[in-house]
């Protein structure tokens, strides 16, 4: 067996593990985190400054490579969007001839959510069209995919900007990008799918399917409920947005929040994932779940409150 051989099949034991049917089990732990320490080998991951750094874009941050890769060692993170790749491949298989023509916008320096999946399936069964703005993690990226053999697997790789990339080929049949901080603060993922699903058919399955950012309150108990969501993140959301708005300026609607708010209570934005079907991520499952802290104007607490989500160098929610 030679070298490419050996390294395919320690990718896949952790791939089958990571793809077991429970959603914790003794295995789960030790093939994440065995993956993570494989791939930052693979890819040479430094703590170097120029891995550390992110890029600033005018609709978000894309981090550094050494943060991005980082992000693999989360284990509920890590496992249920592979899981849920993973399905969603198999579900278009049963009803389309393959390959499966995945587009992933923000792959990282080691496409974390491709990378198992091509020991799951054959080239003919799926196919991958790679995005990537930062050169570091590109040329990482492409390294990975070529020490493991896996260029049969790749359609096309683009170290292009998500957020303005126009496609070339319009048969896409699941978008995919993990581009995102809780809350949906600071990174493109909004902008990215946007500008992607603007461009796709309305069969095009998008991972993840839901991003619910909520409005939340601590009670005295410290524990967290939900006055009114801001944002329910889906295909319907965002073909209104795509409808109502341009690409040069995406609007986003105004929420209005009829609620006693007062100077002692903490607020917070609180995310909840649907990644695909049932696989989920929820209340501090992930780094992406943990709430994060919103505050009200004081001199406006005893009127109601207008929310609106803004595009910029930092996307984020603000009262409008």
């Amino acid at each position: 067996m030679n070298q490419k051989s050996q390294l395919q099949q320690l990718l896949k034991s952790y791939s089958d593990d990571i793809l077991l049917d429970q959603l914790f089990h003794d295995k789960l732990a030790p093939a994440v985190l065995g993956l993570s320490e494989f791939l930052f080998e693979l890819a040479d991951i430094q703590q170097s400054d120029n891995q550390r750094t992110h890029l600033s874009t005018p609709s978000g941050n894309a981090i550094g490579p050494f943060w991005a890769a980082s992000c693999s060692k989360e284990l509920f993170r890590t496992q249920r969007f592979i899981k849920a790749l993973h399905q969603a491949i198999g579900d278009k298989l049963q009803s389309v001839d393959g390959p499966i023509h995945v587009l992933y916008a923000g792959t990282g320096p080691f496409a974390l959510l491709a990378l198992p999946i091509m020991t799951q399936f054959s080239p003919e069964e799926v196919q991958f069209t790679l995005l990537e703005i930062n050169p570091i993690s590109f040329e990482k990226m492409n390294n990975c995919i070529s020490e493991l053999g896996l260029k049969d697997y790749i359609n096309a790789t683009h170290c292009v900007d998500a957020v303005k990339y126009k496609l070339n080929e319009k048969n896409i049949d699941i978008l995919i990008s993990e581009t995102m901080c809780n809350g949906l603060y600071k990174e493109p993922q909004v902008s990215i799918l946007l500008n992607l699903v603007s461009q796709l058919d309305q069969d095009c399955t998008i991972i993840p399917e839901l991003i619910e950012v909520s409005l939340s309150e601590e009670d005295s108990s410290n524990s967290l409920s939900k006055i009114a969501s801001l944002m329910s993140f889906d295909r319907k959301y965002i073909d209104d947005v795509i409808l109502n708005s341009s690409p040069i300026c995406w609007a986003f609607p105004e929420v209005f929040i009829q609620h006693t708010f007062n100077t002692t209570t903490k607020y917070f934005l609180t995310t909840d994932i649907q990644i695909y079907k049932n696989h989920t991520l929820t209340l501090n499952e992930s780094s992406l779940n943990l709430p994060r802290r919103f505050h009200v104007t004081t001199e406006n607490l005893n009127n109601p409150q207008s929310i609106q989500y803004k595009i910029g160098e930092i996307p984020e929610f603000r009262l409008a």
